[in-house]
């Protein structure tokens, strides 16, 4: 996919403007700082090598996990969010993910039909995660989108009809086309804790880099999140 370079080097900015590696891992920028200080001839930090490999691995133990949901789940599945926007990154390795997040048409019918092929739960709070023994990527089933208190999300049904081919080449998983996801990632951001770090924004900016702004607009206005948008991308921009 086309590459903004406007938008990396804003991205390289906030990098060299962080006080510590602590804080770009806080903000999730540490995979980004270890490709800007590579370029500039930086020693990368041994930590900072095994964060990279890691995401690596991480990408390919996550196509296995969605090859064995695919297989053991018939119904509609859209991936949401971390590995799918990573595609939207220069290398999909530079935006670490430590779930896959399914949105599907019966979060209770996916987890019993996954539980049945193999799957186990991993205990924690709310609804528990699944992952695959061998494959420890643990994965999130959602049947509606997590969104804004107070403004009406968009129906599941809505969203899984938007579905086209994921980045993942795994077939039968689906992705929201980028101007619907980049709204779907931005109202996550804010029902969580309102842009607490600086990759919500880059993960909403690199989403949209490419994108004729009206046809954001008009998705936008569909879903009435006028004020959540403007916000957002004033920030982003």
């Amino acid at each position: 996919m086309a590459v903004d370079e406007s938008l990396w080097a804003g991205v390289d900015r906030l990098v060299d403007r962080a006080g510590s590696l602590d804080q770009l891992y806080h903000h999730g920028l540490h995979l980004l700082a270890a490709r800007r200080w590579r370029a500039l001839g930086r020693v990368i930090p041994e930590e900072l090598a095994a964060s990279e490999r890691a995401a690596r691995v991480t990408i390919d133990d996550a196509r296995i996990v969605l090859e064995r949901v695919r297989a053991a789940y018939t119904g509609s599945i859209v991936l949401l969010h971390g590995l799918e926007v990573a595609a939207s990154y220069p290398d999909r390795a530079l935006r670490s993910f430590g779930d896959l997040d399914l949105l599907v048409e019966s979060e209770p019918e996916a987890r019993a039909s996954l539980l049945r092929a193999g799957f186990e739960e991993v205990e924690a709070e709310g609804p528990p995660p699944l992952v695959w023994p061998e494959r420890p990527v643990p994965l999130e089933l959602f049947d509606r989108p997590r969104w804004v208190d107070g403004l009406p999300a968009p129906a599941t049904t809505e969203l899984l009809s938007l579905a086209q081919p994921s980045s993942t080449g795994v077939e039968g998983i689906g992705a929201l086309p980028r101007a619907e996801h980049a709204l779907v990632v931005a109202a996550n951001a804010w029902a969580h804790k309102p842009l607490r770090r600086a990759r919500d924004l880059v993960d909403v900016a690199a989403l949209t880099a490419t994108l004729d702004r009206a046809v954001l607009d008009t998705a936008v206005r569909d879903w009435g999140v006028g004020r959540l948008w403007s916000t957002t991308i004033g920030a982003a921009d």
